[in-house]
């Protein structure tokens, strides 16, 4: 059986080394049709899973060995892309089935399945290995987006300590290692609308299943307190709106 481990490669890229012997087959490959190649594929629904499967090891495998820091950078990025794109096209329900199960196994390192969603995700802590190993590249603000992207798996279930937590380890993080990023606006304008259902949420008869000032206040404030910094600390457009929210639902605990 093939295995797989997550390995730090010094002055290189932080993937899944996949143990492979087809690995020596690439070598000569072009990495700058590789690039080109992947960025049409992800735009493509209907490959096969094996036909997605072989793009994520030749882009993990291409990314150990470019030349330069910003070809690796785009490698990792697509490389990333590219997983997400496999792990969708697994059926739901399905996982448990061929060529899903074994693919499935031999990550187990880098994906997980969230419930009750049924999807599968790249771990979040991979995608920041891999944003941290290329942070001096172009592409690293697009890998933290991406982190943004991908989710936490997991189901908070209207538990508005989950979200505010789930909400400081990706738009928080991403805002807080690139605080004048590109997306700086998008992340504080996402922060702000999942909020103002939170605030919605504590007028109604359940307001304690979701916030009980008397028990879930230490939660709360581990979550909202970096990210009201991170957000001021930030460019985006809209910050003191998020940050009022933000006082709004501290308040309830003071």
């Amino acid at each position: 059986m093939r295995h797989v481990a997550i390995a730090l490669l010094t002055a290189a890229f932080v993937v899944p080394v996949i143990v492979d012997a087809r690995l020596g087959a690439w070598q000569a490959e072009d990495l700058t049709n590789l690039e080109a190649e992947a960025t049409r594929a992800l735009r493509v629904e209907t490959e096969p899973f094996s036909t997605r499967a072989a793009l994520v090891a030749r882009l993990q495998a291409g990314s150990e060995r470019a030349p330069s820091a910003e070809q690796r950078g785009r490698l990792a990025l697509l490389w990333l892309r590219a997983v997400r794109s496999l792990l969708a096209s697994v059926p739901v329900g399905n996982s448990d089935q061929q060529p899903y199960r074994d693919w499935l196994a031999r990550h187990e390192t880098v994906v997980a399945y969230s419930e009750p969603a049924g999807q599968w995700l790249l771990i979040p802590d991979v995608v920041w290995r891999v944003h941290d190993a290329h942070k001096s590249a172009e592409s690293a603000e697009e890998i933290a987006w991406f982190a943004v992207e991908n989710g936490y798996p997991g189901e908070c279930e209207g538990y508005i300590p989950c979200y505010a937590n789930i909400m400081n380890w990706l738009d928080g993080e991403y805002l807080r290692r690139h605080p004048r990023g590109r997306h700086g606006s998008e992340a504080v304008a996402q922060v702000h609308s999942s909020l103002v259902e939170a605030v919605k949420r504590l007028s109604g008869r359940f307001a304690a299943d979701y916030l009980n000032p008397s028990t879930d206040c230490g939660d709360l404030k581990a979550g909202l307190e970096p990210l009201r910094q991170a957000i001021l600390a930030s460019n985006a457009d809209r910050r003191s709106q998020a940050v009022g929210v933000i006082d709004e639902l501290l308040a309830r605990c003071r």
